[in-house]
């Protein structure tokens, strides 16, 4: 899968659960989801790559999965993971 569709399945992902969430506190893993995708769109349309200060967004797989597994939303958690993992593949963080 390439990684534009993947941020876009995420994306779509994410909303479906905010909005089957919608009356209680998101997560602050979730959000992290979100601001990992952020990033990679920057740095694939900016040609830029994700500063060691951002680093942090991508590493939240065991929270996430703690988070989400067993639930209707465990594929989030692939996909996060699915992410992170094509992010360090395609060495967008800075060295």
């Amino acid at each position: 899968m390439e990684i534009i569709e993947l941020t876009q399945n995420i994306r779509n992902k994410l909303a479906n659960y905010r909005y089957a969430h919608k009356n209680i506190i998101v997560s602050k893993h979730i959000n992290a989801i979100d601001i990992a995708v952020s990033l990679v769109e920057y740095a694939i349309e900016d040609k830029r790559p994700i500063g060691s200060s951002e680093e942090n967004w991508f590493e939240a797989t065991y929270q996430i999965d703690y988070l989400l597994s067993g639930s209707d939303w465990e594929d989030l958690s692939d996909m996060y993971s699915q992410l992170v993992t094509e992010v360090k593949k395609r060495n967008y963080f800075r060295r």
